[in-house]
């Protein structure tokens, strides 16, 4: 008997604190922003939230097929790598191609370091997941840790992207209706003259 309570005293724990943190990150989109400005707030909040070291957010652009980086969280600049993926290339492509997590828990030497003033290091693992908003794609995260993450950990950053979607969704639309009205503006002053 004792043992469920506890058992059920853990979970309700475990369900608050990602309660919480879903709270949080939706604090921290809330506003009119820009991608930029999204995304560096979205990972400034979630890579220390899952005591994470480095973050990427790629943006999707439905014309050219492509994702481009965004915004990074503690990357270092890396020379003759690439910032912009098509659908199915790299970790990142193959993620928002097939709309899945990808989960990568032994990194390759060389496939990103984390580094300070003190020394360098490569993460234990690393999660893909893209943004889907009504099943359309709008771009993906990348986090690496120097620890494997746990399922909570997991199971809130699957959550916490429903809700960076809707984010993502809602600048772009504030972005194409701020070029209509500019569109239509210069239209009406063609016309006058």
């Amino acid at each position: 008997m004792r043992d469920t309570l506890k058992s059920r005293r853990d979970e309700d724990r475990r369900e608050e604190r990602k309660k919480n943190r879903i709270a949080e990150l939706n604090e921290r989109m809330r506003g009119d922003m820009t991608l930029q400005q999204l995304g560096n707030n979205m990972l400034t909040y979630l890579v220390p939230a899952l005591e994470a070291q480095v973050g990427a957010f790629y943006v999707y652009d439905q014309e050219s097929k492509t994702l481009s980086l965004n915004s990074s969280y503690a990357m270092q600049r890396r020379r003759n790598l690439a910032n912009e993926f098509a659908l199915g290339e790299s970790l990142v492509g193959q993620s928002a191609l097939e709309k899945k997590q990808i989960m990568l828990e032994q990194v390759p030497e060389d496939y990103v370091v984390i580094s300070s003033a003190t020394g360098a290091s490569v993460p234990r693992s690393i999660v893909v997941t893209p943004i889907v908003h009504d099943d359309e794609l709008k771009g993906v995260i990348e986090i690496g840790a120097f620890r494997v993450f746990a399922d909570d950990d997991l199971e809130m950053l699957e959550e916490g992207v429903r809700a960076v979607a809707v984010a993502v969704h809602t600048a772009e639309s504030r972005v194409k209706l701020a070029n209509m009205l500019q569109q239509t503006q210069e239209q009406a002053d063609a016309l006058e003259t």
